[in-house]
């Protein structure tokens, strides 16, 4: 890994290892890529399945529920290469390794405010992707703790989207 910048102390409530506060595994923009389809496909389902019923309905519930746990798969995968989303996701109390509380039931947020809420985590993940790539491409130690510290905001940033967005889809939120 390349050389770190630790933020100021306490920054992180769950400080991972100093030495990955930057991780740069090219694995994590694949990981990132991915989950940002994920979350796209399942506000796509779940738009649909509102606007559907019967067998169609249960169909998009179905894949909806499905594009969860992808999604869900994609993010415990991401938080062991990515010490930093890992503790974002525990400040929020995201419980990576279940979906058990997954309802399939009516959404109880609009389909406006889960559009509004994916759209928001899928540009975190493409802006976290767009630090990543800038910090490894970086020459100077400034321009590499800037790009890492904004990195490391919008990995906050969604967690606390998905925390929300959680809410919103009944996905889990234990």
């Amino acid at each position: 890994m390349d050389e770190r910048h630790v933020p100021h102390k306490g920054f992180y409530p769950n400080q991972p290892d100093p030495a990955c506060m930057c991780p740069t595994d090219p694995d994590l923009l694949l990981l990132r890529k991915n989950a940002i389809g994920e979350r796209m496909s399942i506000c796509h389902y779940l738009c649909a399945a509102e606007q559907t019923s019967g067998d169609l309905n249960k169909l998009f519930i179905e894949l909806a529920h499905d594009e969860m746990i992808h999604f869900r798969r994609t993010m415990v995968v991401l938080a062991c290469y990515d010490p930093i989303q890992g503790c974002a996701f525990n400040d929020v109390e995201i419980n990576l390794p279940s979906i058990d509380s997954f309802r399939k039931s009516k959404t109880c947020c609009s389909f406006e405010t889960i559009e509004l809420l994916t759209h928001s985590i899928t540009d975190e993940l493409a802006a976290i992707n767009q630090y990543q790539e800038s910090y490894a491409a970086a020459e100077h130690k400034d321009v590499k703790i800037l790009f890492c510290d904004n990195a490391n905001d919008e990995k906050i940033h969604v967690a606390k989207l998905w925390k929300a967005l959680m809410v919103c889809t009944n996905e889990n939120t234990i």
